[in-house]
């Protein structure tokens, strides 16, 4: 299963300039499995045959037995899930534990950066991945960019979508007011997520328009991708919205 991908926000500079038009969706993740289904966090574990939950007997033996579900996440995007006192918290790690509850298992987070989560849930290191990872045919047939078979491809239980923003500046200095306006100037991005795709793909309606390509700085962490916006380094970042009004407020 995935989940909605979402990073962590620390300080305020910056401003939401304009909503895209990319859709972003917010999914459990599971490898291609048919029972498997949901993830929680926080909730009481309920180990064996006994357990009252509504779902305990939908899940796998396996978590059955182990009374746990473990979930990968990228915890550096808030507010879907972030660090806090040294735990995971957020929009998703909640629903999880509501999830969780029914399912009759605990829910554990652990968070890993966001590029590798579905090879390392096909890898069986997590059993969900849940990270405001937007479904897609790409993700779910396990294909590049290029459409080269990657691997055995993932699931997806949508619950929510969420539009993509663009976000600058405290007071906008550079009069960034739509993804348009970033032909010839520099943007920052997270790695792997669907937004650097809508910036590659803004970057080519430059070029093909006869104005200079967007100068895409990609980071491994959106954290850092913030960070580069907020001191000037990018012009803009491209965000999902709900991370981005958080970023906005904070």
């Amino acid at each position: 299963m995935t989940a909605s991908t979402t990073r962590r926000t620390t300080a305020a500079r910056s401003r939401i300039a304009a909503v895209g038009a990319i859709a972003v969706a917010g999914a459990l993740l599971l490898t291609g499995c048919g029972d498997q289904t949901g993830s929680g966090g926080g909730s009481d574990s309920g180990e064996g045959k006994s357990n009252s939950a509504p779902l305990f007997d939908k899940l796998p033996q396996k978590i059955q037995d182990a009374g746990v579900l473990k979930a990968g996440t990228n915890a550096e995007y808030a507010p879907m899930e972030f660090q806090e006192g040294g735990k995971i918290v957020g929009v998703d790690p909640d629903i999880a534990a509501a999830l969780g509850e029914k399912l009759g298992v605990k829910v554990e987070f652990t968070s890993g950066s966001f590029d590798g989560l579905i090879t390392a849930l096909n890898s069986g290191r997590y059993d969900i991945a849940m990270s405001s990872i937007t479904d897609n045919k790409q993700r779910q047939e396990g294909l590049d960019d290029k459409g080269k078979k990657l691997g055995p491809g993932v699931d997806f239980v949508d619950y929510f979508v969420a539009g993509t923003a663009v976000y600058v500046q405290k007071g906008n200095p550079k009069g960034i007011n739509s993804i348009e306006d970033l032909c010839g100037q520099p943007a920052a991005v997270q790695r792997g997520t669907t937004y650097e795709k809508a910036l590659q793909d803004q970057s080519k309606k430059c070029t093909d328009a006869g104005k200079k390509a967007v100068k895409i700085q990609s980071f491994e962490n959106d954290t850092e991708a913030q960070t580069r916006v907020k001191s000037g380094g990018a012009v803009a970042g491209v965000n999902d919205y709900p991370v981005a009004v958080d970023l906005a407020r904070k």
